[in-house]
């Protein structure tokens, strides 16, 4: 696949998480650090759509790996997501986050942290702004500025499950 058509896929993800997070980012007490990852999704597009948009892409193997991973790790933020979203139908009453809390876990130890995840795609589309995609260094500053706050936005805020529940589930 080209890099214009993986970046075209990624697009169409990034818009499925970004309907996703809409409906779910009204359960009360949702955590800080998956306000966050729903706030990066802007952010990843922006990128994306640069890809797509530049005909001329050095290297576009090296563009499209990049790609296809963040999409594989995409695929695993919408899963949880997905998730999350059905069992708020099942629960239509209940809004709370100590509601779906016992649900995300389960669905985090299959797929990984949202957090973690979103902060891997980010700082591999930085590393791809920074060598690849953008013509000149100032072209690329802001987009590269952009990732650099939400992978902090994303270290700084407190975790949805404390790193605990998972080193109980390892033993």
């Amino acid at each position: 696949m080209e890099a214009s058509s993986t970046a075209a896929s990624t697009i169409a993800l990034f818009e499925k998480l970004e309907k996703l997070f809409q409906i779910i980012k009204d359960i009360n007490n949702l955590p800080n650090a998956i306000h966050r990852v729903g706030d990066s999704f802007p952010i990843v597009l922006d990128v994306v759509k640069v890809v797509r948009d530049e005909p001329n892409t050095k290297l576009p193997g090296y563009v499209n790996a990049f790609l296809e991973l963040c999409n594989n790790q995409a695929k695993r933020i919408g899963y949880i997501f997905n998730a999350i979203r059905k069992a708020m139908k099942q629960r239509s009453e209940d809004r709370n986050w100590s509601t779906f809390v016992d649900f995300y876990r389960e669905k985090v130890r299959e797929a990984g942290k949202v957090e973690a995840l979103m902060e891997s795609i980010l700082q591999k589309l930085r590393n791809l702004a920074v060598t690849q995609i953008f013509k000149s260094l100032d072209e690329a500053k802001p987009a590269i500025d952009k990732m650099t706050g939400a992978i902090k936005a994303l270290k700084d805020a407190e975790p949805p499950l404390p790193d605990s529940d998972f080193n109980e589930s390892a033993a």
